[in-house]
């Protein structure tokens, strides 16, 4: 989830804060030039208004952008309407089998969370 509404300008140096336009711009390079997972990822975008950001990024036009008003139910409720329409196995982790072959899975977490030494 990518919420590109927090662009306004610093209050100390009056320059606009873009890291959320840029991690997104990271994310959708690696959607175009990746390969394999890399190449399957999908992102929700979210800003406060519909087409606010043809003002200040204009080149992520042809994105379905989601608007939340400045309303935290209302991002929530984005989200969570978005989540639910995606296939599992493009949200959650890789899963793998466990040793005793039963069949039964679950999330391989170290890869996200490694333990701390």
């Amino acid at each position: 989830m990518h919420d590109i509404s927090r662009t306004e300008l610093d209050d100390v140096n009056a320059l606009p804060r873009f890291n959320m336009p840029l991690e997104l711009g990271l994310f959708m390079g690696a959607v175009r030039f990746g390969t394999g997972a890399q190449r399957r990822k999908v992102c929700l975008i979210l800003d406060r208004e519909r087409y606010r950001f043809q003002r200040f990024i204009s080149d992520i036009a042809g994105q379905d952008i989601r608007e939340h008003g400045d309303d935290v139910d209302r991002a929530i409720h984005a989200l969570r309407s978005w989540l639910a329409a995606q296939p599992r196995q493009d949200i959650l982790p890789a899963r793998r089998r466990s040793r005793g072959g039963t069949g039964t899975s679950r999330p391989n977490c170290r890869r996200f969370w490694p333990r701390s030494a």
